[in-house]
């Protein structure tokens, strides 16, 4: 090994981390082939590393010491004195070191990924989902079922909402007034839709809010068919 070396053990997350850095410095190919050239690398930073007296952590003796296995087998496989059973068990623990190392270095091209996921999911805001129980009671008529509406709408917005790309929060003062006596006017039946067409993504809390109080009072009724799709009728105290 180059003596101008310039790591140390505690730059690396661990031994699989020691590995995949002495592979790309050295341009060794992570294969069956190339695998005694990555132990000798391995094994020859470590016995560096204990000659100056410095720290290792005990994960970085025991790969060395199960490389030093593998490296000690292949050695005797040159000299024809390993019978077939050893062999084939060499075989396989060359195999495995192989696919662990590989999987390491997946996990390793991974996780830039899942940082910009995670910096991406900082800035949204999310809050529980909404408590509709106070509105589980005697006031809504034809056994009209709240969870199934809210299931709805919620079905819809699914299909409907394109940009999620937002990170803008608008203040804006929301009335839900507004919104019941739009409702109070329909006077044929309406898509869901066409109704969230009248509000802008901000309102559509409101809108729903609205929706709600109108069904409690009966200034509005709702349909559900099979896929889904809400219709809302005049009720009988509409105006």
């Amino acid at each position: 090994m180059n003596d101008n070396y310039i790591f140390k053990v505690g730059e690396f997350s661990g031994p699989f981390d020691l590995l995949l850095q002495l592979a790309k410095d050295h341009e060794i190919e992570i294969c069956e082939v190339c695998l005694d050239d990555l132990i000798n690398q391995y094994l020859d930073f470590i016995s560096k590393v204990q000659e100056e007296g410095l720290d290792i952590r005990s994960s970085y003796l025991e790969m060395a010491a199960e490389l030093l296995r593998l490296k000690s087998a292949s050695l005797l496989q040159l000299d024809n004195e390993l019978d077939l059973d050893m062999e084939e068990e060499l075989v396989i623990d060359r195999q495995e070191m192989i696919r662990r190392i590989l999987e390491y270095k997946r996990y390793k091209e991974i996780v830039p990924e899942l940082n910009q996921l995670i910096d991406e999911r900082d800035n949204y805001l999310t809050r529980e989902s909404d408590n509709l129980s106070e509105f589980r009671n005697d006031n809504f008529k034809n056994n009209f079922d709240i969870n199934k509406f809210y299931k709805a709408v919620e079905l819809f917005l699914a299909h409907q909402q394109k940009d999620l790309e937002e990170k803008i929060i608008e203040v804006k003062e929301l009335n839900v007034e507004k919104f019941i006596n739009y409702l109070r006017q329909i006077d044929k039946p309406l898509h869901l839709s066409e109704v969230i067409k009248k509000a802008s993504r901000n309102e559509f809390v409101v809108l729903f809010l609205a929706c709600l109080e109108c069904l409690k009072l009966n200034y509005i009724t709702v349909k559900e068919d099979k896929q889904h799709i809400v219709t809302i009728y005049p009720g009988e105290n509409n105006e």
